[in-house]
């Protein structure tokens, strides 16, 4: 009977560490998406901008290439 408790006690130990280890893993892949979120939106702010700029920057003639 006692070497039931103790499996018991070990795998349900392995389930809430395994059940921790993934929360952890769900929430920190959650954060990487929002962070890979703003950086496209950043990038694409700054991707546009530079696109403006060189728009401006080119005379009239090169503009229509």
């Amino acid at each position: 009977m006692l070497w039931v408790a103790v499996w018991l006690l070990l795998v349900l130990g392995a389930c809430l560490t395994f059940f921790l280890l993934g929360r952890r893993l769900w929430r920190q892949l959650k954060a990487l998406t929002r962070e890979l979120r703003a950086a496209s939106a950043a990038l694409s702010a700054v991707s546009d901008r530079l696109a403006e700029l060189e728009r401006r920057d080119l005379p009239e003639d090169h503009a229509h290439r």
